[in-house]
């Protein structure tokens, strides 16, 4: 058992025994592709954190060559700060700078191995596709448009989607046409250095100065808010929505990727990273490099390593605009619109909270589009579980030819549809039986009940006795007479309608 416990927590004690020179050829060749990507993206993420551009390569090496390689249960998931990490980072910690956003990482890796620790990945079963799906094409215009003043050369200050346009558009004719223009063929250089050297291992300060004032721990709470909280939470809903739609069908542990997730996060704030997640380009790259085992990822590390060694002085001379070129493309595939053609044609209802979840992480704010989102779908689903399908018929029975009514709740019955199903039972009795034929309920799809269900049972009952008219439960299964039979002993169920027809 203890074994089979640390391979479950260290799946690298899976892979390595096994590890020969094909799985090599594989991984040499995924890690140097990735690698290749890493390096511009890692840099362009630095800057939408509203950071110095090495920080973003500062978050991409860590997952791999120190943890991902070892905690990772499978082999093509890179993790890094992804669009939506730097993004929230901005808005969550932008006050603050670095020490901000590094201290916001270690704070998330710290919730995140908590959260794994405690089982709590089922939440993520609550939150539904149409939400993600919402949530990130929102994302992907929030991050496009934070590009726009940099590609017409305005420097305006402003706040989320709707005031950036506005500004823009009523600024745009103070557009330095030389930098549209060179923006568009990708040769404005990028200003400023990018500091050189490998970042040396160090506990994220707790404390901080801004503008001569000493910022505490609590003040730095107090500054980031709910973001400890966000950001976690998004990026865990963003690695298992990942895993899941890659993994087709095959199963994976949830807590071992919130785990592994959470350590690369902690582990990697001593080396001044910004909050991951899994990525979704970086993956594709790696699935059509041919990556065999997660140690595709210690090559990549190796590189950006080497990058933040050797070449740093070199990023200067990147163009600008081929990072904005590199995050535009990053966040093209995260705008989901097919999903929303589908439902049109499948579901329409579930257009409702990708829609809500879509206009309200636009307009109001990723977190509270999000909840706003998670809510819907909620009280969508509760509705759905309190008034479920009741079908109602009317029948002979066989032998007799006596008329019924047959009674079917297609849903299981407890509180919050009890009512439902209670009322629908009675008015059933009135309207089709005529207060006087039998009623036959099929509980054949109830699978539970509890206290308020058995009441709702129990007075209808009570008032079918009342007024004289047979109230009949077929195929009620035997542990829910058992569990129904304190709160109504009367109670009694029938395998068969010709057993019901012989009552009579």
């Amino acid at each position: 058992m203890f074994e089979e416990n640390l391979k479950k927590r260290l799946p690298c004690l899976n892979w390595i025994p096994e590890y020969n020179l094909s799985c090599l050829a594989g991984d040499f060749i995924a890690g140097l592709t990735v690698s290749l990507l890493i390096i511009p993206q890692g840099l362009a993420y630095g800057l939408v954190a509203g950071l110095p551009p090495n920080y973003g390569l500062y978050s991409s090496f860590m997952g791999g060559i120190v943890l991902l390689s070892f905690l990772d249960q499978r082999k093509i998931f890179p993790l890094d700060p992804q669009p939506l990490c730097p993004l929230m980072t901005y808005q969550y910690s932008n006050q603050g700078g670095a020490n901000y956003a590094i201290l916001l990482c270690f704070l998330a890796g710290a919730i995140e191995i908590l959260a794994g620790v405690a089982n709590l990945g089922f939440f993520v079963n609550f939150i539904s596709d149409p939400v993600i799906s919402g949530f990130t094409s929102a994302a992907a215009i929030t991050i496009a448009t934070g590009q726009l003043k940099g590609l017409f050369g305005l420097k305006l200050k402003t706040n989320g989607v709707v005031d950036t346009w506005v500004k823009v558009c009523l600024h745009i004719k103070e557009t330095v046409w030389q930098d549209l223009v060179l923006g568009l063929i990708c040769i404005i250089i990028l200003s400023g250095n990018v500091t050189s050297g490998i970042p040396s291992p160090q506990l994220p300060s707790f404390s901080t100065t801004i503008n001569n004032q000493t910022m505490s721990f609590g003040d730095i709470i107090n500054d980031i808010g709910i973001g400890i909280i966000m950001v976690p939470f998004i990026a865990i809903l963003k690695d298992v929505a990942m895993v899941s739609a890659w993994a087709k069908g095959k199963s994976f542990d949830v807590t071992q990727e919130i785990i592994a997730m959470g350590f690369i996060n902690l582990i990697g704030s001593f080396f001044g990273s910004l909050p991951t997640t899994a990525s979704v380009s970086r993956t594709a790259v790696n699935v059509q490099s041919g990556v065999r085992t997660p140690a595709g990822g210690l090559l990549t590390g190796a590189i950006v390593l080497i990058a933040l060694a050797v070449l740093t002085p070199f990023f200067r001379f990147i163009p600008k605009a081929t990072l904005a070129a590199v995050i535009i493309c990053a966040v093209m595939h995260m705008f989901d619109y097919e999903i929303a053609k589908t439902l049109w044609r499948s579901k329409k209802l579930d257009l409702v909270h990708l829609l809500v979840t879509f206009l309200g992480c636009l307009f109001i704010g990723i977190e509270w589009g999000i909840l706003l989102g998670i809510g819907v779908n909620l009280m969508i689903m509760l509705f759905k579980m309190a008034t479920p399908t009741v079908r109602v018929e009317h029948a002979t029975f066989q032998r007799s030819n006596y008329p019924y009514v047959l009674v079917t709740p297609n849903n299981g019955m407890i509180y919050p549809n009890a009512m439902h199903i209670k009322t629908a039972i009675l008015k059933a009795g009135l309207k089709e039986g005529n207060g006087i034929f039998p009623v036959v309920v099929d509980c054949s799809y109830i699978v539970d009940f509890d206290y308020t269900s058995c009441k709702g049972l129990a007075g209808a009952m009570d008032v079918f006795i009342k007024r004289e008219q047979p109230l009949i439960f077929l195929n009620l299964k035997p542990k829910l007479i058992s569990i129904a039979k304190p709160i109504k002993d009367e109670i009694t169920s029938y395998d068969s309608l010709d057993d019901v027809e012989d009552m009579l």
